[in-house]
C-alpha cells in the first residue's frame, strides 16, 4: 500500500484530482497493454520528444538495463521523433525487442558512437550512466529516468567542457500521456511489443517470486 492511495498491486485505488489525472482510452486498444500510461510509456514520450523537438534527423541512443522504460523510449525515438535509434543492452530479450520496434541493437560492453543529440540513461547502473554523458555530441543532452538510491560519480569535466545538459527526475505523467495515448490509437506506437506477458491476478506472488515477469508483465483482475 502507498498510504492511503493504495499501490501497483491493489485491487483498488483512489486516484487524486481524477478530473485532471484520469483520461479515457483509445477505443479499439487492449488496455492491459496501456497499464504504463500514467507512468511508464508516458515517460517514454516525455523522455524524448520535447528534447530532440525541432532537430533535423536526430538520433538518440538508449542504454537499457531496467524494465520497460528504455524500451518505450525506443518506440517513441523510432516511430514518433523518426530519430536514428540505437540500443545498447546486455539482456538478450530486451535487444530482440529494441530490434523489433526498429532500434539498432548493439552490446553496451562494446564501442559505442559518440555524436548522439540525445542519450537515455534507462539502467540504474552507474557504470552504463556513465556511458551515456560520454556518447553525446557537444551541447548534447542526457535525460535519466533510473532512480539511483546512493551517490554516482559522474565525468562532469568532460560534461563540462562539451557543454554536456544533464537531467534527471521524476516523470509529468499526465501531460504526457494525451500525446501517446492518440500516438498508441494511430498506430505509430507499440505498446504491446513491449509487454512481457499477461498473467492472472492470483499468479502474482509466483510470477514476480519465480523470475517469469520478465521487464513489463500484466496481471488481469477477472471479474
Amino acid at each position: 500500500m502507498n498510504g492511503a492511495w493504495g499501490g501497483t498491486f491493489d485491487e483498488l485505488i483512489r486516484v487524486p484530482y481524477a478530473d485532471f489525472n484520469l483520461a479515457k482510452l483509445p477505443a479499439g486498444v487492449d488496455p492491459v497493454h496501456l497499464a504504463s500510461i500514467g507512468d511508464d510509456l508516458a515517460l517514454g514520450w516525455e523522455t524524448v520528444m520535447p528534447t530532440v523537438a525541432g532537430i533535423s534527423d536526430p538520433k538518440i541512443a538508449v542504454f537499457g538495463g531496467t524494465g520497460s522504460i528504455g524500451l518505450y523510449c525506443v518506440d517513441v525515438a523510432v516511430h514518433c521523433a523518426g530519430a536514428r535509434t540505437v540500443h545498447y543492452d546486455d539482456d538478450p530479450v530486451r535487444m530482440k525487442v529494441a530490434e523489433q520496434l526498429g532500434a539498432e541493437v548493439h552490446d553496451i560492453h562494446g564501442k559505442r558512437e559518440k555524436d548522439f543529440h540525445l542519450a537515455v540513461d534507462a539502467s540504474c547502473n552507474p557504470e552504463r550512466l556513465r556511458k551515456a554523458p560520454l556518447s553525446v555530441m557537444p551541447e548534447g543532452h542526457v535525460n535519466s529516468v533510473g532512480i539511483y538510491f546512493d551517490d554516482v560519480q559522474l565525468p562532469m569535466l568532460a560534461l563540462y567542457q562539451r557543454g554536456v545538459h544533464f537531467h534527471n527526475g521524476k516523470g509529468r505523467a499526465r501531460p504526457n500521456m494525451t500525446p501517446a495515448l492518440e500516438a498508441v490509437a494511430a498506430g505509430a506506437l507499440h505498446p504491446e511489443l513491449v509487454t512481457s506477458g499477461i498473467y492472472g491476478w492470483d499468479e502474482i506472488p509466483d510470477v514476480l517470486t519465480s523470475g517469469r515477469a520478465g521487464h513489463k508483465p500484466g496481471f488481469v483482475l477477472e471479474k
